[in-house]
């Protein structure tokens, strides 16, 4: 049976979040509120979609940014897919580790795919289809993860074409694993393990990076959007003039 015809798995989409209680936790918030909402509009996917929001102990009384109230950005609520289902869990400042563990945790008792947005201050600005990458990770065992943009600099790997697009298999070195936007299989976590509690996140991130580093397991590809089709409608490569 193909396997693109059967009914793709939900993706829980993971944003972690922590508001302080000042002025700028205020703006944080907001902005926040505006970035997931470019998600809700540019994200695609021909399955179930579901957001969310692990918020390691914020201090804000009302530190949840969905239902969105907030209009500064322009878009019309009305035109969003407010009925998304959005869950909220929260950890008491045990850092983001502990935060995306449990978010995690729970979105793969439902599906094998879950996608991480670490940075709740990161605007989608186009659309990205999440399904054939989803499909990728669904047919590859070899692979892990897909990151889906916000480059590192000094990435290395090969450019392989897979049947859903082309993509860079990364070498495992620099910040192959990052908190930027990536789409996972569960398997990632079963051959890497979960993530560092109680640090900061930009020590869980190195850290967890390390072992993906030093450790055998499945591939993480950086995803390669291209937006030419080769119509091939007639081959003229090998005439000779």
């Amino acid at each position: 049976m193909d396997r693109i015809k059967e009914p793709l798995p939900p993706v829980t989409i993971i944003v972690a979040t922590y508001f302080p209680n000042t002025e700028q936790g205020r703006i944080r918030k907001q902005m926040a509120s505006v970035a997931v909402k470019s998600w809700i509009r540019y994200l695609h996917y021909q399955g179930p979609l579901e957001l969310r929001i692990a918020d390691d102990g914020s201090e804000l009384d009302d530190y949840k940014i969905f239902p969105f109230s907030d209009p500064m950005d322009g878009y019309d609520i009305s035109q969003l897919n407010v009925h998304l289902p959005v869950s909220f869990t929260r950890q008491e400042r045990k850092g983001v580790g502990a935060s995306l563990n449990i978010a995690l945790q729970q979105a793969f008792r439902n599906s094998p795919l879950a996608m991480i947005i670490y940075n709740d201050d990161v605007m989608l600005r186009e659309t990205i289809d999440l399904t054939p990458w989803g499909d990728l990770l669904l047919e590859n065992e070899d692979i892990g993860a897909v990151r889906l943009g916000l480059p590192h600099q000094g990435l290395t790997g090969e450019i392989v074409l897979y049947p859903q697009g082309y993509g860079l298999k990364l070498d495992k070195h620099n910040f192959a694993f990052s908190f930027r936007p990536t789409l996972f299989h569960k398997r990632f976590f079963d051959a890497y393990g979960w993530m560092l509690e109680g640090e900061t996140a930009l020590e869980c991130e190195r850290r967890y990076n390390l072992k993906f580093c030093e450790t055998e397991g499945p591939d993480i590809i950086y995803a390669l959007p291209v937006p030419w089709e080769h119509l091939w409608i007639m081959d003229l490569s090998d005439l000779r003039p």
